[in-house]
């Protein structure tokens, strides 16, 4: 008994041994400093937001993640997701594991609220985070609930060789030399080599918020801390407040806004009038069809963002003559820093607490992996874009889009729209500018005051901020 006891006990052993030599490594060194372990064919699902950057860097990820640690990751993309994902997370039916896409403060509010998403308090800490304000991004009641992704400046994406043969070496950096530079568009002879249109100065999206980016960019520029005070305030009775109101309405909004009219001063075209530094049709264009029509060289520049090489990369073959790079967007006043609007909340990562595979561990490792130092640096090589988190990009190797939006981020400071006030999580703040813009282009030719004068505009907008107040507030008390 005593032998076969022994015989056992060493077959046992063996067992062990080979047990910790299938993996390679020991679970004491297998981490790589990630803290992961690998698995034993583990299946993680990630649903993912297919618009403007793609997934195909996601999809690069999980392979390297399996081939590191043994996890198959399944990325599912949707160019829907936004529209569905509140749904698959108040069904009660089995969802993604993890989701990559974009919610409004009140929705992931809510879902954590529910217990429909886990705690990521400890996936990255918060020194890895790039700033203050990212940091905050995504908490609630002392838990982090999501984890932003892309730090993506927007500004102007301009054609360098129209910029060149009207004698420019560089984007102009203030609002009087774009104003400048508009008038040169127009006296000029340039013609599209696609369309064969008269060059006009700028082409913009009237049916998306580009614009509002500007906006809130210039706002920044001139008042950063008046610009940060509007997102962080706290004050939820505060919507008669005369100090709230002047967090909005005041003499810096009133300054951009006066600005801003000045780029789209009328003028009359064989179309009709239209905005004079607008290509016309803007007013109705979608994101995709103004840079398209930029693309086309119907105008010098438009507004857009660090994703626009990625969006539009299979339109970019079809124009390959069009040369274009990246600037921030101009000054107001010189003396001032610059800023760069930055397009946060934009997608970002959260957890399901219903996942279908029922692993929140196995599921926090992989985010883990996409937020390290080897993990942000590939999808920053990928994407072309700077993340929200601390790396060391001095290693990188972008192609020239890459460089010059990580220029523009480098040299400026990053304005963000949002904060982790409940004030802010409630929806109340959102500065829903979108439909201003094209109003304001029409309006100017038919010298409509409520769109022209810039105080009429930001009462009328605090007036829709305050419009549904008491019951969104509440939502998150």
């Amino acid at each position: 008994m005593k032998k076969l006891l022994s015989i056992l006990l060493c077959v046992a052993m063996l067992m062990a041994v080979v047990g910790c030599k299938g993996n390679g490594k020991t679970s004491e060194d297998s981490s790589n400093g990630t803290g992961i372990v690998p698995s034993n064919g583990k299946t993680i699902s990630v649903a993912a937001l297919d618009k403007g950057i793609g997934t195909d860097w996601l999809k690069d990820l999980g392979k390297r993640y399996r081939a590191k640690y043994g996890t198959t990751i399944s990325v599912k993309s949707s160019s829907t997701l936004n529209e569905s994902v509140t749904q698959q997370l108040t069904s009660g039916e089995k969802t993604s594991d993890i989701y990559f896409t974009f919610c409004a403060p009140l929705e992931w509010v809510t879902w954590a609220s529910t217990g429909a998403i886990v705690s990521l308090n400890d996936v990255v800490p918060e020194e890895k985070f790039r700033t203050p304000i990212t940091y905050e991004l995504g908490n609630y009641n002392n838990n982090k609930w999501y984890l932003p992704s892309f730090y993506a400046p927007t500004g102007i994406v301009y054609n360098v060789d129209y910029l060149n043969e009207l004698g420019y070496n560089e984007f102009p950096t203030t609002f009087d030399e774009l104003l400048t530079l508009c008038d040169r568009v127009r006296e000029s002879n340039l013609t599209s080599l696609y369309t064969g249109q008269k060059v006009a100065p700028m082409v913009w999206a009237g049916n998306t918020g580009d614009m509002v980016y500007m906006f809130r960019s210039l706002w920044s520029q001139l008042d950063p801390e008046g610009y940060k005070a509007y997102w962080g305030q706290t004050d939820a009775n505060g919507a008669t407040n005369e100090a709230n109101k002047a967090l909005l309405v005041n003499e810096s909004t009133e300054t951009v806004l006066a600005r801003m009219i000045d780029l789209f001063k009328p003028t009359s075209g064989s179309n009709g009038t239209y905005s004079a530094n607008s290509a016309y049709g803007s007013t109705g264009f979608s994101n995709i069809e103004a840079q398209q029509s930029f693309l086309e060289g119907n105008a010098l520049f438009t507004v857009s963002g660090a994703w626009f090489e990625t969006e539009m990369k299979e339109e970019i073959q079809d124009y390959d003559e069009t040369k274009f790079s990246f600037a921030a967007f101009p000054k107001i006043d010189e003396t001032k820093a610059a800023s760069a609007a930055i397009n946060l909340p934009g997608e970002h990562f959260f957890i399901s607490a219903n996942g279908e595979h029922n692993d929140v561990e196995e599921a926090k490792n992989f985010l883990r992996y996409v937020l390290s130092e080897e993990g942000l640096a590939i999808t920053h090589n990928a994407v072309g874009i700077p993340l929200c988190y601390k790396y060391d990009e001095s290693n990188l190797n972008l192609n020239d889009w890459g460089k010059a939006v990580k220029a523009v981020n480098d040299a400026a400071i990053g304005s963000v729209n949002g904060s982790g006030s409940k004030l802010y999580l409630s929806g109340v703040l959102t500065l829903n500018l979108n439909n201003y813009f094209p109003n304001m282009a029409l309006a100017i030719s038919n010298n409509n005051a409520d769109y022209t004068d810039p105080t009429s505009m930001l009462n009328a907008l605090y007036q829709y901020q305050i419009a549904a107040w008491d019951e969104s507030v509440g939502k998150v008390q």
